[in-house]
């Protein structure tokens, strides 16, 4: 019987090329929120833009980085529905490529996602130099919780924690991320929709 076909290897790029690639995707993703805002009042200008990006970096790249992109932009109208959807993406992502790093509980999450955001935002929309301390702050708390997975995620080779691969907790025991409440009521259907 003739083997089957393996998949090809992904290839990453080297662990030194890596910072340079996600802060040239930052600069992006920044050009692209930039022309979707703009579309509003000025849509010839946010075509230039878009044309702009698809010529630097490619249709593929751009096309690519706009559906992730879009993945961020549809967040439920609930402040907690959007909260309980930013922390099952941030566990998600932890257990990929969490490894050495704390499992932050939901509020603790919370809090640094906010804190993040009011720094990101004294810049961006207030254009506000920020302190070199505020630089370093939002850096830190962005590799704490993971910030932003979509501009790193097929960068690095998915890398599960011991911690995620070791047996679930069982449905009345207390969650593995923290929080609290019982198994059941809390991971239990978003652990077992990653098996599917």
């Amino acid at each position: 019987m003739p083997k089957k076909p393996s998949a090809p290897a992904r290839r990453y790029p080297p662990p030194a090329e890596i910072p340079q690639i996600i802060r040239q995707r930052n600069q992006m993703m920044q050009r692209m929120l930039l022309a979707i805002v703009l579309r509003e009042d000025d849509e010839p200008a946010a075509e230039r833009m878009m044309a702009d990006l698809m010529q630097e970096y490619g249709r593929p790249e751009v096309i690519r980085m706009l559906a992730r992109l879009q993945e961020n932009l549809n967040r439920p109208d609930d402040p907690e529905a959007e909260a309980a959807q930013l922390y099952d993406a941030y566990v998600r992502t932890w257990r990929r490529f969490g490894r050495g790093l704390p499992l932050f509980p939901a509020e603790e999450h919370q809090r640094l996602v906010e804190e993040r955001a009011d720094l990101l935002g004294k810049s961006m929309l207030h254009d506000q130099e920020l302190t070199d301390a505020e630089q370093a702050r939002i850096t830190l708390i962005g590799n704490q919780i993971l910030a932003e997975p979509h501009l790193w995620d097929d960068l690095y080779p998915p890398d599960p924690p011991p911690e995620a691969a070791q047996a679930r907790p069982g449905r009345n025991d207390p969650c593995w991320c923290g929080s609290g409440r019982k198994y059941k009521h809390c991971h239990l259907r978003a652990d077992a929709a990653g098996d599917g």
